[in-house]
C-alpha cells in the first residue's frame, strides 16, 4: 500500500514539482499485484554461484505473483572474492 500511496502522490499531487514525469518507485516489501504501482528488489545476496540460481529463481517468483520489474543485485552485494565469470554470467 505504501507503494500505491507513493505513485498517487507523484503522479497525483498539484504541489509536488514533478507531475507528470516518469516515476519509479523501488520496494523490498510487496505481496501479489502490487506492480501496477512499484518495482521490486530482492535484497543484498552474496556473491556465489548458488545465489545467482536463487536470483533467477526470486525473479521468475515474482513475476507470476504480477511483479515484472524485478531485480537483484548483479555479481553479489556481499563476499570479498570477485569471480568475473560469475559477474558476466549473472548479467
Amino acid at each position: 500500500m505504501m507503494g500505491r500511496r507513493t505513485r498517487n502522490f507523484m503522479i497525483g499531487d498539484n504541489d509536488f514539482e514533478h507531475v507528470g514525469n516518469r516515476h519509479f518507485i523501488l520496494s523490498r516489501s510487496t505481496f501479489p499485484g502490487s506492480g501496477r504501482f512499484n518495482s521490486h528488489w530482492l535484497g543484498d545476496n552474496w556473491r556465489s554461484w548458488d545465489y545467482l540460481k536463487l536470483s533467477i529463481a526470486g525473479i521468475m517468483n515474482m513475476n507470476m505473483f504480477g511483479i515484472p520489474h524485478t531485480g537483484a543485485d548483479v555479481c553479489g552485494f556481499f563476499g570479498e572474492k570477485k569471480d568475473e565469470e560469475l559477474c558476466l554470467r549473472w548479467i
